[in-house]
């Protein structure tokens, strides 16, 4: 009898000093989603005193910023605490009238919902009614479209499987979408694409590249007096291929010990093609075989510019120019690139801009395609990497 009525004190002294542990099931109201804060409410069953918050993955536990009243407390999560993928579970500590007590909420937020975006694209396509521009929903119903404007003020609605169909009276030139959408939370997010329209043509950024396949070859390590083009040549492949395969921004900006993946990149069709009529000086873009745009080109002087077949391999705004070892900044009037570069997949050879315009549709470069600054531009906004170029003479 002693030893029962001893256990049950050593009981009630251990539920004393330790908390009661529950794990529970959220009972959470998300709020909103505003300069990377999470703001969501926890709204507990009893009366909480002198609450106590952590959040934590498998790594290590971070205490959020939160309010409270008796009955609910307001949490603020900056995902910046977080790698964008983890998935966080939240421990809660609190004083009741009946003891210290411990909740714990069991992955409760998945950061994921915070850092991916809806994938959308306008494109073109063709109807038993003519060719039309759509907003395409690629998120494969991860997120939930609230509704779409088109420069704030025309409301369009889904039409059917995930397509919006857009007005056929929009004039040419760019336009803005804008798009509100729920998360698995549902929490509004809001996101903006631009697009251009040329008569029945349709298409917002850089969607237009072709998918590639990569065949894995070497990895390199890069030694003092490296360049792309050097180690290109080392193992026959492109510059551009090595570019694209790693990912880099700006191919001048290699150091000595970086590593590099050397792979053959093997393209799909771009349903963008680009020619280039050499003996005209005239650059034409084509959508599945329809011609959309044509930009006067000056082209390289004699047979500067070697006929042929290529790819955009990477694109660049505002380049520098290297010129013999000199640094030429952008935008200078002896620069000559102009606003944009789009790097073709022959070594030296690319699309640009220029800071002569009178040149324009003249046989003059060192054998570079170049256009009117506004008209590369246009160019680099719709074509992807991986877009199909012909440079080729007129038929005679």
């Amino acid at each position: 009898m002693l030893k029962k009525i001893l256990k049950n004190i050593l009981l009630l002294g251990l539920l004393i000093i330790f908390p009661i542990i529950i794990m529970a099931k959220a009972n959470i109201t998300f709020l909103k989603f505003q300069n990377n804060i999470i703001y969501f409410r926890l709204i507990t069953e009893e009366r909480i005193i002198n609450p106590k918050i952590f959040l934590f993955d498998t790594g290590f536990r971070v205490r959020p910023e939160y309010n409270y009243s008796p009955t609910y407390i307001d949490i603020r999560v900056n995902i910046n605490d977080f790698s964008k993928n983890d998935i966080l579970t939240l421990e809660l500590e609190y004083d009741s009238l009946s003891g210290r007590k411990k909740v714990i909420i069991n992955n409760f937020l998945d950061l994921r919902e915070f850092s991916k975006e809806i994938n959308l694209e306008v494109s073109t396509i063709e109807t038993l009614d003519g060719w039309r521009g759509v907003l395409v929903n690629n998120s494969n119903r991860d997120f939930k479209i609230k509704n779409v404007f088109i420069d704030r003020k025309i409301k369009i609605y889904n039409s059917e499987n995930n397509l919006y169909y857009l007005p056929e009276k929009l004039e040419d030139g760019f336009h803005e979408i804008n798009i509100t959408y729920l998360n698995k939370y549902m929490i509004e997010r809001k996101k903006t694409i631009r697009f251009f329209k040329k008569g029945w043509f349709y298409a917002s950024s850089n969607i237009k590249g072709a998918s590639y396949k990569v065949r894995f070859i070497d990895n390199y390590l890069v030694k003092k007096g490296d360049s792309i083009y050097k180690i290109a040549r080392k193992f026959n492949v492109k510059p551009g291929e090595i570019i694209l395969y790693n990912n880099i921004s700006d191919p001048k900006t290699i150091y000595p010990g970086q590593l590099l993946k050397i792979g053959k990149l093997k393209f799909g069709e771009s349903p963008l093609i680009i020619t280039i009529d050499l003996d005209k000086s005239i650059l034409n873009l084509y959508y599945l075989g329809k011609k959309v745009l044509t930009f006067p080109a000056a082209v390289g002087r004699s047979d500067a510019t070697p006929p042929g077949y290529y790819r955009i391999m990477y694109k660049e705004k505002e380049p520098a120019l290297y010129w013999y070892g000199e640094y030429i900044k952008p935008g200078s009037i002896i620069n000559g690139v102009g606003s944009r570069w789009l790097q073709l997949s022959k070594e030296q050879y690319g699309i640009h801009g220029t800071t002569k315009p009178w040149e324009i549709g003249k046989r003059i470069s060192h054998g570079c395609i170049r256009l009117f600054n506004q008209d590369v531009e246009l160019l680099d906004f719709l074509t992807g990497i991986g877009t199909e170029v012909y440079a080729l003479k007129s038929a005679r």
